[in-house]
């Protein structure tokens, strides 16, 4: 008798176990109702089935970047008149006209729309799928066409040159003479993805790379002043945020094929 009630018990609280485990197993084996909230790799998706993008030139503005953007904004126009007065009372009155070339020239583009700097295009979204984002974190999205011309920030103001097959940074700095960036030893190349790179552009030091259309190369200013390093840092991140283009088609996250706006 007693061997058989050991034997019940063995058996039954396995059972017991069971039964208890079983509801909590079930309920989260059962498939949920809920949809999933839409990504920015579905927007891109659905965007790419009724437009012809060239992912080189697609962007993309997270909403919590766009503040960092106006504040940049605002404080590089006044660095850059800063600079410029000091490079004045020092004797260096051209480097002091391009500092004011380059503050006017923010100014000017101070309504444009903006970015997020680097790629967030539907290949790479589809080949790194934990970059991908929630639709609700991105105010704008969309892209550009290739433009015809590379900018370049230097010691001659601003300048754009027509871009050409074969186009790199030095045969640029060069088709703009020498005094463009003699006096400075590095430069910042903003790609049409908003990735940026620092290379050198003296002769001891010349890291020579190809222009693509729609790339930004900022010549660095021989800082000896907090402004001067404040706006070498900056700066180059700021132009990363301008869209690669002209041509510009955004769409709205809230309706990603048919909220499209033509700036």
């Amino acid at each position: 008798m007693t061997r058989l009630s050991s034997l019940l018990r063995t058996c039954t609280l396995p059972l017991l176990l069971a039964a208890a485990i079983t509801p909590w197993h079930q309920a989260f084996a059962q498939p949920s109702d809920a949809t999933p909230a839409p990504t920015l790799r579905d927007a891109w998706l659905a965007a790419a089935q009724q437009q012809d993008i060239d992912w080189g030139y697609a962007f993309i503005l997270r909403s919590r970047d766009s503040e960092r953007i106006s504040t940049y904004a605002n404080r590089l126009p006044e660095e850059l008149q800063v600079i410029a007065t000091q490079r004045l009372i020092q004797g260096s009155p051209a480097e002091s006209r391009a500092m004011l070339a380059w503050r006017e020239a923010l100014l000017e583009s101070g309504a444009e729309p903006r970015r997020t700097p680097g790629r967030a295009d539907l290949p790479m979204l589809l080949n790194r799928p934990r970059l991908n984002v929630p639709l609700e974190e991105i105010a704008q999205f969309g892209y550009c066409s290739a433009p015809e011309w590379v900018e370049v920030w230097s010691f001659n103001g601003v300048t754009r040159l027509a871009w050409h097959p074969g186009m790199t940074v030095m045969s640029a700095l060069k088709a703009l003479g020498s005094e463009a960036y003699a006096s400075s030893d590095t430069a910042s190349l903003v790609s049409p993805s908003g990735d940026t790179v620092r290379l050198g552009i003296a002769s001891w030091n010349a890291q020579n790379a190809p222009l693509a259309p729609g790339a930004r190369l900022v010549v660095e200013i021989q800082a000896n002043s907090a402004s001067g390093d404040w706006v070498n840092a900056v700066l180059p991140w700021f132009l990363a945020s301008r869209l690669p283009g002209d041509q510009c088609t955004q769409f709205a996250p809230s309706a990603p094929v048919q909220g499209v706006s033509q700036p």
